[in-house]
């Protein structure tokens, strides 16, 4: 959520950070390089925005998991969704797919952890 939204704040010419510069030019490139196979097409302040919004979805979930909500798994598992989403939109495959396969598995360990007895109320 960091980062997303400094770098939408520099987009939107409320700050001027040089070290900004390189990754605001790096996501139109890396955009311009998938065009022809994005099924839907990003600009640089909707694809930081896309980006934020999985942080809100994340760090939210993380800590409902922590108080074992079940909307906590929820917010994980769409940041899940979104995250692959990505690979499927930009339809490429690059060493972030280990991030996202590492962050599945400790998905699943964290639903096994808190799974509760069929006789145990569940949290809301």
């Amino acid at each position: 959520m960091g980062v997303s939204s400094l770098l939408l704040t520099q987009l939107a010419g409320l700050i001027d950070i040089e070290a900004f510069y390189e990754p605001l030019a790096e996501i139109p490139a890396f955009m311009a390089k998938h065009e022809d196979k994005q099924i839907v097409p990003f600009t640089t302040g909707s694809y930081l925005s896309y980006i934020f919004v999985m942080g809100v979805c994340l760090t939210a979930g993380a800590a409902g998991s922590l108080f074992r909500r079940n909307w906590g798994h929820i917010l994980i598992g769409i940041y899940l969704l979104m995250h692959a989403a990505l690979f499927v939109n930009f339809q490429t495959i690059n060493p972030k797919i280990i991030h996202l396969s590492v962050t599945v598995v400790m998905f699943i360990v964290l639903l096994w952890a808190n799974r509760r007895p069929a006789n145990h109320p569940t949290t809301h």
